[in-house]
C-alpha cells in the first residue's frame, strides 16, 4: 500500500493538473485509511474539474468512505462528520450548474449532464443509514436502486435498514438481490448490520 502510495503521489507530481491522478490518489488513500488525504485528494481532483460530474461522485464517495473507516474504528465523532459533509455535495453541483449561462447550458449535450446522480444518491442515502436518518435514506436508496450501476449496493444497503425498520421479510428479499447482483457485497451484510447508529 506504501508503494502504491509513493507512484500516486509521484503521477501527481508529473502531472500537477490532471484531475484523474488525483482522484486515483483519492481512492488509493481511501483504501489505506489515510481519511483526511482521501478527502483533500478529491477536493483537488474536483477543482481542477468543477464540471465533471464524476468528481462530485468522488467527492461524496470519499467522505462516505472515510466516515465508514472511522466509524469501523470507532471513533465516532470523526465518523459523523464525514458522514454529515456528504450531504453538502448535491449543494455543491447546484452552486456549480448556476455558473453556467443559458447558452452554455443549450450548449451542454455531449458531457454527462449536471445533476445528482445516482452514485452520489448511493452514498448520500447509506451516510444517511448511518447517521439515524432513515427516511432520507430510505428516499436517496430507493433512487440508486433504480440505476443498474448502483443497484447492487443500494439494495444491501436497503435491506440493513429493512432489518432496522422490523420489515425481516422485504429485508431478507433485497439480501437475495445483492447476492444475485454481487455475492461478495452480500457477504459484508451482517458486517454492515453490526455497525452502530450515530445520531
Amino acid at each position: 500500500m506504501e508503494q502504491s502510495i509513493a507512484e500516486a503521489c509521484l503521477a501527481v507530481q508529473l502531472s500537477q493538473y490532471n484531475d484523474v491522478r488525483y482522484a486515483d490518489l483519492s481512492v488509493i488513500y481511501a483504501a489505506a485509511e489515510k481519511n483526511d488525504e482521501a478527502v483533500q485528494a478529491a477536493h483537488k481532483a474536483l477543482s481542477l474539474a468543477p464540471f465533471e460530474i464524476q468528481r462530485y461522485e468522488l467527492l461524496s464517495q470519499a467522505y462516505f468512505v472515510a466516515g465508514y473507516n472511522e466509524l469501523t474504528g470507532d471513533n465516532r465523532d470523526a465518523a459523523k462528520q464525514y458522514l454529515e459533509q456528504v450531504a453538502g455535495v448535491p449543494a455543491k453541483i447546484q452552486s456549480q450548474i448556476e455558473t453556467l449561462g443559458e447558452e452554455e447550458k443549450r450548449l451542454w449535450k455531449d458531457a454527462p449532464p449536471m445533476t445528482v446522480t445516482p452514485t452520489v444518491k448511493l452514498y448520500l442515502g447509506s451516510s444517511q443509514y448511518l447517521l439515524g436518518k432513515w427516511a432520507e435514506a430510505d428516499s436517496n436508496l430507493q433512487a440508486a436502486l433504480a440505476d443498474n450501476k448502483t443497484k447492487g449496493a443500494a439494495s444491501l444497503w436497503l435491506a440493513a435498514l429493512r432489518d432496522k425498520q422490523g420489515q425481516v421479510q422485504e429485508s431478507q428479499e433485497l439480501l437475495a438481490q445483492t447476492g444475485k447482483l454481487s455475492p461478495e457485497l452480500a457477504n459484508k451484510y451482517d458486517q454492515l448490520k453490526s455497525l452502530p447508529i450515530l445520531q
